[in-house]
């Protein structure tokens, strides 16, 4: 019994044609990676940006605790809240690698306070957005999150 050599069927077309279909086959294959690259990276910069606005309602949580068992005054610092066992410790911004909630601020007798995650962490992730990203996620007692420009 003899087996076919080669490859059956594909002996059988001309060798430009044959070509053809190998360039068809790898650039369909090169797209299909690129595609696949592409939807990776784009969800890969809104990881730590989700983590990011996690940890901005996590520090907002911690706070509303600290002010519902100090008269409604929320901290003059964030640091004020690990003694309190309200948080472990302060988060880090997984885009900055950092405690970046630095510009903490508590005002209108300590009724009141804002914060973001400093600096220009999440700038890859705020694609279609015209407005500068720095300073963002950002979070207001009043107004909540703040995710975007």
């Amino acid at each position: 019994m003899d087996l076919p050599v080669g490859n059956p069927g594909l002996d059988d077309v001309p060798f430009p044609e044959r070509y053809a279909r190998y360039i068809v086959a790898y650039c369909t294959g090169t797209f299909i990676m690129l595609l696949i690259s592409a939807f990776t990276m784009r969800t890969h910069c809104h990881g730590p940006l989700t983590a990011c606005k996690s940890n901005c309602k996590n520090l907002a949580t911690a706070l509303e605790m600290y002010a519902s068992d100090n008269r409604g005054q929320y901290p003059a610092s964030l640091e004020s809240l690990i003694p309190g066992n309200y948080l472990k410790s302060l988060p880090t911004c997984p885009g900055a690698q950092s405690m970046s909630y630095t510009d903490y601020h508590a005002f209108n007798h300590r009724t009141h306070f804002r914060f973001s995650c400093v600096g220009n962490n999440h700038g890859n992730a705020y694609t279609g957005f015209s407005a500068d990203s720095t300073n963002y996620p950002r979070y207001d007692a009043e107004e909540g999150l703040l995710d975007h420009p």
